[in-house]
């Protein structure tokens, strides 16, 4: 079995204020964790290892 170690992270973020103290956001989230083989009958497989991931979030400032 080989397997990669390289992590490969992608966040943008945006941030809208929706008053004086309020404000509301939007996170996505992209990882890439490698890959891996596995032997087997007929070749094996190769398998990759990603996460998407989106947040959002209020914002309350006192």
């Amino acid at each position: 079995m080989r397997k990669t170690a390289t992590v490969t992270p992608w966040a943008p973020v945006n941030e809208q204020m929706l008053g004086k103290n309020v404000s509301a956001r939007i996170e996505y989230n992209y990882s890439d964790y490698g890959n891996d083989t596995l032997p087997g009958i007929g070749g094996g497989a190769s398998l990759n290892y990603h996460r998407h991931a989106v947040m959002t979030g209020v914002n309350f400032r006192f």
